[in-house]
């Protein structure tokens, strides 16, 4: 009978590949102090060699890169500065030795 109009929209979504769920593994190695975090935080990572290589990513909860490092891990712990990010909750991504280790933290 009459012309019926449809209410449902469609519209492209473009979805960003930063962080995934395969990316969320052995994070029980990787330890971050304190908790919640202010203006750094310390990463401790128990099966890593002192001077390996390291690349450190942190998200916001949106999946948004907001810092990416490249460096060497000391052997005790990798200090991040935070002090350039809003409160809220992230994910560190750190990626050495060939595997992927992640946790997240409230920055206050």
């Amino acid at each position: 009978a009459g012309g019926c109009l449809s209410d449902t929209l469609f519209f492209p979504v473009q979805v960003g590949s930063a962080i995934g769920k395969e990316d969320f593994k052995l994070g029980n190695e990787l330890k971050l102090n304190p908790k919640p975090a202010t203006s750094m935080i310390s990463l401790q990572l128990t099966e890593l060699a002192a001077n390996a290589p390291m690349e450190v990513a942190l998200y916001n909860v949106l999946g948004q890169a907001v810092i990416q490092e490249q460096t060497r891990y000391n052997g005790h712990n990798y200090e991040l500065n935070l002090q350039d990010l809003n409160p809220g909750v992230y994910i560190v991504k750190l990626q050495a030795g060939g595997k992927v280790y992640t946790k997240n933290f409230v920055k206050e």
